[in-house]
């Protein structure tokens, strides 16, 4: 997962509960998951796939991660639906 999704989950949780909560989530995903690191490809493909779907730069970043990487995306994000390597979970 790119760092951002744990940004993302965070700043989710913590708005909602506590900061303990948002801290074991964050936990919990590094855990089950890896942490791929923001490099230079991954940003200047970001750029691109920002501005071929209009992504805003936080999903552009993590849709190019996971396109970096050959992962598959998944997400309740209807940003991401239709997109290639991605599923995506209706909420």
């Amino acid at each position: 997962m790119s760092a951002l999704n744990l940004v993302e989950v965070f700043d989710f949780v913590l708005k909602k509960r506590l900061l303990t909560d948002a801290q074991q989530a964050a936990s919990i995903m590094q855990q089950v998951g890896f942490v791929i690191p923001v490099d230079v490809a991954v940003a200047l493909a970001a750029g691109s796939l920002k501005k071929e779907n209009s992504f805003g730069m936080v999903d552009a970043i993590i849709y190019a991660t996971a396109q970096l990487n050959k992962a598959t995306l998944v997400t309740v994000d209807s940003d991401f639906a239709g997109k290639t390597g991605v599923v995506y979970i209706s909420s």
